[in-house]
């Protein structure tokens, strides 16, 4: 598990810079991006909290809030590709990846363990960039034929040529035990920033 607070909010990808600026091209004047930038991230900083659940239920149902986004950091089945919203949380509802963490189902009530699947068990700033890309690539040679590759580049992290689920198979995602939301990695911190961690992994 990792904690949920407001840190979580500041940590960028290195390669986020590079890769979304994109989407702000098609006719979209310097100034707006800027400002569409700076507010879309200061937003986002105050929902990585577990202080606050929400702005009452009318304004829930639109706004992404601390409440809709705990599952979006969730490894829990529930959470899992779930509210990739930013600040309207209306796109999930309306593209069916909404999660509501309080809704009555099976999953009402369990706590929700923040992290990836597998953990990266690392604080290593190297390790935490660059560790998606890592088994991304590893997956991609590992993969016979042309399209198989490009689905381990465009499709889900969980999906395989076995079961040809564009996102992976929900029920092999692995169960979440109780008490698991309360297991940290807690790794010895070398006087070198934990350059040791990325070095030994």
């Amino acid at each position: 598990g990792e904690d949920y607070n407001l840190a979580m909010g500041m940590r960028q990808r290195v390669f986020q810079r590079y890769t979304s600026w994109p989407f702000y091209i098609p006719g979209l004047p310097p100034q707006s991006f800027i400002m569409h930038h700076s507010m879309g991230l200061l937003y986002q900083f105050w929902i990585h909290t577990e202080l606050v659940d929400g702005l009452g239920d009318f304004l829930n149902f639109f706004l992404n809030v601390p409440k809709h986004h705990q599952v979006h950091h969730g490894r829990n089945p529930y959470c899992i590709d779930k509210n990739y919203g930013a600040c309207l949380i209306i796109w999930d509802r309306i593209f069916g990846t909404f999660a509501d963490r309080d809704a009555d189902t099976d999953y009402k009530g369990e706590k929700i363990a923040y992290g990836l699947i597998p953990p990266v068990n690392s604080f290593g700033y190297f390790t935490v960039q660059f560790h998606s890309l890592k088994k991304l690539f590893s997956r991609f040679f590992k993969t016979k034929g042309f399209f198989n590759k490009m689905k381990v580049l465009f499709y889900g992290p969980g999906w395989n040529s076995k079961d040809n689920i564009r996102l992976g198979d929900p029920a092999k995602l692995p169960k979440i035990k109780k008490g698991d939301e309360n297991i940290f990695h807690d790794p010895y911190v070398s006087g070198f920033l934990n350059i040791r961690d990325d070095i030994i992994q």
